[in-house]
C-alpha cells in the first residue's frame, strides 16, 4: 500500500510540475484527472487502474500531439467492443441473406423501370427497395428460424448465427415477422397492394411451402424457383401499370435460371444435404448423371425463353446476340458439368451461374 501511495504521489507531483509549467491547455486537460486522483480513496479502483496495463493502459501522454494531453484508454476493451459490433452486423446480414438482395433488388428496379416506359421515378424506386428489401429480409429470417435445428447437422450452416447459438429464435422470429409485416405495410402504402399482395406470396411460399418441402421431396427446388423468382414482378408491379406478358418472360428466366444454379449447389454440398436428411436432386442421384440431364433441360429451356424478348418485340437485336451467346457459354458449362461430375466443374458452373444473369440482365437495360 506504501509503495502505491508513493507512485500515486510522484505522478501527481509530475501533473503539479506540468501545470505549474504556463501551458494553457495543461490546466484544461489535467484538472479533471487531478481532481479524480486526489478525492479517489477507494483502492480497488486504483488497483484497477495501475496494476492490470492489460485491461487499462493508464495514464497516456502523447508527446507529438498537444503537449501534456492525456488520454484513459482501454485499448482491450475498445477492440473487444469492436469485434462485438462487427459481429452483431455480420450475423444479420447472413440471417437476412443481404448479399444475394444485392442483385435480386436491383434486378427488380430495373423491372420497375422497363414496365414504366424505361422511365423511372426515384421516390417509386426507393419505397420498392425499402419495401422489398424488408420482406426479403424477413423470408430469409424466418427460413433460418424454421431450419435451425437441420442446420446444425450441415457443416455449411453449423456456424451460421442461429445454429450457433449468436442470436436467440426467439430475437430472429420476432424480427422476421416485424420485418415482414412492415414490409407488406410498406409496399402497399407507399406503392400499391398488388405490389404488397405478390411480396406476402413470395413470403408464404418461401418459408410455408419451399422450406418444410426440403424434406419430403426432390422436387423443392422447383417450387423455391417460384417465390425465388417473384422478387421481379414486384418490381413490374411497383410501376402501378400490372403485370403482362413481358413481366412473365423475365419471371421465366429467372425462375429457370436457378435450377441449374442450384444443381451445382446441391451437388458441392450433397454430404451436407444427405447428413440433415433434406431432398435435394443429387443427395437420391449418386453417380450425378439425372442431376446433370436436369441441369441440361433447364439451361436449354432458358436458353429459349431469354431470346424471347427480342422474338415478342421488346427487345431490339443487340440483345438477342447477346442472349444467344451468354446462353450458349451456360449451357456449355452445364455439359461440362454432365460429362464428368466432380466438384471442382459443379463450381465452374456455379460460378457460370453467377456470371450469366448480371450480364443478361445489363445486356437486356442497354437494349
Amino acid at each position: 500500500m506504501q509503495g502505491f501511495q508513493k507512485q500515486e504521489s510522484d505522478l501527481l507531483n509530475c501533473l503539479e510540475f506540468n501545470l505549474g509549467s504556463g501551458l494553457v491547455l495543461g490546466p484544461v486537460c489535467l484538472a479533471p484527472c487531478l481532481a479524480t486522483l486526489r478525492q479517489s480513496r477507494c483502492a480497488s479502483w486504483r488497483k484497477r487502474v495501475l496494476q492490470r496495463p492489460t485491461s487499462w493502459s493508464a495514464l497516456e501522454f502523447w508527446p507529438n500531439s498537444l503537449p501534456w494531453t492525456w488520454k484513459l484508454v482501454t485499448a482491450r476493451n475498445l477492440s473487444r467492443n469492436r469485434q462485438l459490433k462487427s459481429s452483431f452486423v455480420n450475423d444479420w446480414i447472413q440471417l437476412g441473406k443481404l448479399r444475394i438482395q444485392a442483385l435480386s433488388t436491383p434486378a427488380a428496379i430495373l423491372c420497375c423501370w422497363l414496365a414504366d416506359g424505361m422511365r423511372l421515378k426515384w421516390s417509386t424506386a426507393t419505397h420498392l427497395a425499402i419495401g422489398l428489401t424488408l420482406m426479403s429480409f424477413a423470408s430469409a429470417v424466418l427460413n433460418q428460424v424454421v431450419e435451425v435445428e437441420l442446420d446444425k447437422k450441415m457443416k455449411r450452416t453449423a456456424n451460421r448465427p442461429l445454429p450457433a447459438g449468436r442470436v436467440s429464435v426467439s430475437t430472429a422470429q420476432w424480427v422476421g415477422w416485424f420485418t415482414g409485416i412492415a414490409g407488406a405495410a410498406w409496399l402497399w402504402l407507399a406503392l400499391n397492394p398488388l405490389t404488397a399482395w405478390l411480396g406476402i406470396v413470395m413470403l408464404g411460399l418461401y418459408v410455408f411451402v419451399y422450406t418444410p418441402l426440403k424434406g419430403v421431396t426432390e422436387l423443392n427446388t422447383v417450387v423455391g424457383a417460384v417465390p425465388g423468382a417473384l422478387p421481379l414482378l414486384v418490381g413490374w408491379a411497383a410501376a402501378g401499370n400490372g403485370l403482362d406478358i413481358f413481366a412473365g418472360i423475365l419471371f421465366a428466366i429467372l425462375f429457370l435460371w436457378q435450377l441449374p444454379h442450384f444443381i451445382a449447389i446441391a451437388w458441392i454440398y450433397r454430404e451436407d444435404y444427405a447428413r440433415a436428411g433434406m431432398k435435394m436432386l443429387p443427395s437420391a442421384d449418386e453417380t450425378g448423371a439425372f442431376s446433370a440431364r436436369q441441369g441440361a433441360y433447364w439451361a436449354l429451356t432458358l436458353l429459349v425463353a431469354s431470346l424471347l424478348p427480342t422474338v415478342l418485340g421488346f427487345a431490339n437485336r443487340t440483345y438477342f446476340y447477346a442472349a444467344l451467346t451468354l446462353g450458349i457459354g451456360f449451357l456449355a458449362s452445364v455439359l461440362h458439368f454432365g460429362l464428368k461430375r466432380t466438384d471442382a466443374r459443379a463450381r465452374v458452373l456455379l460460378w457460370a451461374s453467377l456470371i450469366y444473369l448480371p450480364l443478361l440482365l445489363l445486356a437486356l437495360w442497354l437494349s
